[in-house]
């Protein structure tokens, strides 16, 4: 072979190579720029998750806080009637006439029937009239501490999904405790010392609730 053909076959294979190499690094940087490109839009799809899943748990802790504010709002409520029961007054109705005592019976809402029949009997037997209009506001006070009991109660289990284990737990007690407490004072079935101890146990235990509701708050804002 003359030296011409073996340069000639030389500067070929040197270009082939080169055309070679020039090949691989191609197909190696296209595959880098696909990876770049993959690497960017995965690094994008994480931060996007991380943000709703921020803005998620937020929205979370927000519901969680005025869920906590309102709970505790109803049971300060509630548990406010249901002591009141303990010490409730009513008028002696000294110097109230006919019409005063039917402005009065209209103003409570009182049903037309009972009013008629207390306005009735007012001049022929005040003492019994009166009676009966106790009774009558006994009971409306009785059924208010009902509905305001029941309106925390019927929230804690509406909401009890954003509370937490611990919250959950002490406000489901605090809520037992008040309904026993409401049935003996209703029913008059318990001695003074049984319910006294009964207040202070509740007492305690919104305390309790509400310094945990607190820490929890304040824990969640100084983690952000």
């Amino acid at each position: 072979m003359e030296l011409k053909e073996i340069g000639t076959l030389f500067i070929q294979a040197i270009f082939s190579g080169l055309f070679a190499v020039a090949v691989v690094n191609s197909i190696v940087n296209t595959r880098l720029e696909k990876h770049k490109r993959d690497l960017t839009i995965k690094v994008e799809e994480i931060k996007y998750d991380n943000q709703r899943r921020f803005h998620d748990f937020g929205l979370y802790a927000s519901k969680r806080h005025s869920a906590y504010a309102e709970f505790y709002k109803l049971i300060l409520v509630a548990d406010k009637k249901i002591g009141g029961l303990l010490v409730r007054q009513y008028p002696s109705f000294n110097g109230f006439g006919e019409k005063d005592i039917k402005d009065y019976l209209e103003k409570k809402e009182c049903p037309q029937k009972l009013s008629e029949e207390i306005v009735s009997q007012w001049e022929l037997d005040r003492r019994a009239a009166i009676e009966k209009i106790h009774i009558y506001l006994e009971e409306q006070d009785f059924s208010e501490a009902d509905r305001l009991f029941d309106e925390a109660q019927m929230y804690f289990y509406s909401s009890e999904l954003y509370f937490s284990d611990l919250v959950a737990t002490n406000g489901e007690e605090l809520l037992a405790h008040m309904g026993i407490f409401l049935h003996d004072v209703k029913r008059s079935e318990s001695d003074v010392k049984n319910i006294n101890d009964q207040e202070s146990k509740i007492e305690d235990m919104k305390s309790d609730l509400g310094n945990l509701m607190r820490k929890e708050i304040s824990s969640a804002y100084n983690e952000k």
